[in-house]
């Protein structure tokens, strides 16, 4: 019941926050967009509070980063992507706590690196030294959608926590490579923009909702 009435709370808060953000006379501004991760956030501060674990703890601390990184990369792609990086790291050490093993992370991870070389080849040369960052990026974020969706193998833990997990991951990881594709590809555009904040907002707060159905 508690899981329900969170859910439905945090859809409502994420709602208003997009509405705000993408189509109302706020759009684009800094202080909506932390305003909307802002309802995540208190979502996991609360459950690490009910729970006292130190895997809702780390959820928590990468929820805030989300939070941070939200606001950084208003002013600054660079640092705003670095705390992103930090965000998914932590969502790879809270998957680990919960039994993901560490081939889950680097397979993946390798793997979204080899699509990266293929696809976006000719754009090395363009990016020049940001390539590296770039890869490092991509691992990072195949390596948290793998260590997430490899839990649904790890004996234990409850089915609907992994679902839910596993369903923020997958949004993740479309968002950002919605982004990444725009950034590198120069395809920015406002409809755009709207998939990449509509699914990046539900991610964060399926993530933080997860330890809620157990």
């Amino acid at each position: 019941m508690l899981f329900i009435v969170l859910l439905a709370a945090g859809l409502a808060w994420i709602a208003l926050g997009l509405w705000l953000y993408l189509w109302s006379p706020y759009k684009g501004k800094t202080t909506v967009k932390a305003f909307t991760t802002l309802g995540p956030v208190l979502i996991a501060f609360a459950g690490a509070l009910l729970r006292q674990s130190t895997a809702d703890w780390v959820l928590c601390a990468t929820a805030v980063l989300f939070l941070l990184a939200d606001i950084f990369i208003c002013y600054s792609l660079v640092p705003g992507v670095l705390v992103f990086l930090a965000g998914h790291i932590g969502l790879i050490a809270r998957a680990i706590l919960d039994g993901a093993p560490l081939a889950a992370v680097l397979v993946p991870g390798a793997l979204g690196c080899l699509v990266l070389a293929v696809c976006y080849r000719k754009r090395f040369a363009a990016v020049g030294a940001s390539s590296a960052a770039l890869i490092v990026y991509v691992f990072v974020l195949f390596g948290m959608a793998g260590a997430i969706g490899s839990l649904f193998w790890v004996p234990g833990g409850h089915l609907p926590a992994k679902l839910v997990a596993g369903l923020g991951a997958g949004c993740f990881l479309c968002s950002d490579l919605l982004l990444g594709d725009a950034i590198v590809m120069n395809r920015k555009t406002e409809f755009r923009n709207r998939w990449i904040m509509c699914l990046y907002e539900p991610a964060v707060l399926l993530l933080v909702l997860a330890p809620y159905t157990a």
